[in-house]
């Protein structure tokens, strides 16, 4: 699952996978992007309108969170392979984990993916309150999150959206608490108490007790 999604990411955000491109623009092929150090890259990216880079269409604002998260270099280049483990890192910072282990709605993945890659669709219609700052977005199911600002929009057609709700939903574990209703509580069941041993008698209440069964015993 994880494969296949990282894959229709590329196919989707940079023509199948070109690493060297720039805002899904033509390659650069006076200067590739992969020969460019990170610092190198950012810099390159702020000459030209901050554009998103590489495979994943990395922003410089998100090259920057990685690099402090991953532990990069500066000088670490921008090879297709750091692309690939950049890629899986922002997969995983959008609840990839949370969605493989059943603990995210289906809808709630799509939505968070979307948030990262303009060209993905939502795949449910919601009155989205983000949670930094408070604004209101109405998705619309099989548009892109960004739909409405400037040029962006999902670049499914309608064959592939199917597809991809399916493979979203087809896959998930999550199971929707509501539809287990109110849990049964269990009747509580008071331990017996505990018996405690006769009380040994001393002499005298032994004398006491003799006497009063001997007239039972007389002839």
């Amino acid at each position: 699952m994880r494969n296949n999604l990282l894959e229709l990411i590329k196919e989707k955000e940079s023509y199948g996978g070109n690493y060297n491109i720039l805002a899904r623009d033509k390659p650069d092929n006076d200067r590739k992007l992969t020969n460019m150090t990170l610092k190198e890259l950012v810099a390159y990216q702020k000459k030209n309108n901050d554009k998103a880079a590489g495979a994943y269409q990395f922003k410089p604002d998100t090259i920057r969170m990685l690099m402090k998260n991953m532990g990069l270099k500066n000088t670490d280049k921008f090879t297709p392979e750091l692309q690939e483990r950049m890629g899986n890192k922002l997969l995983d910072y959008r609840g990839y984990g949370a969605y493989e282990r059943g603990e995210m709605p289906p809808e709630e993945f799509a939505r968070n993916i979307a948030q990262e890659w303009a060209s993905f669709p939502v795949i449910a219609n919601e009155q989205y309150i983000n949670p930094v700052g408070g604004a209101k977005r109405n998705l619309q199911e099989g548009k892109s999150y960004y739909k409405g600002k400037g040029t962006n929009k999902s670049l499914f057609s309608p064959e592939e959206y199917n597809d991809y709700k399916f493979l979203i939903q087809d896959n998930s574990l999550y199971v929707d608490p509501a539809l287990f209703g109110t849990a049964i509580e269990e009747p509580v069941v008071e331990e017996p108490a505990s018996l405690e041993p006769p009380k040994e008698l001393n002499f005298f209440e032994k004398l006491f007790r003799w006497y009063l069964l001997l007239p039972l015993y007389s002839p």
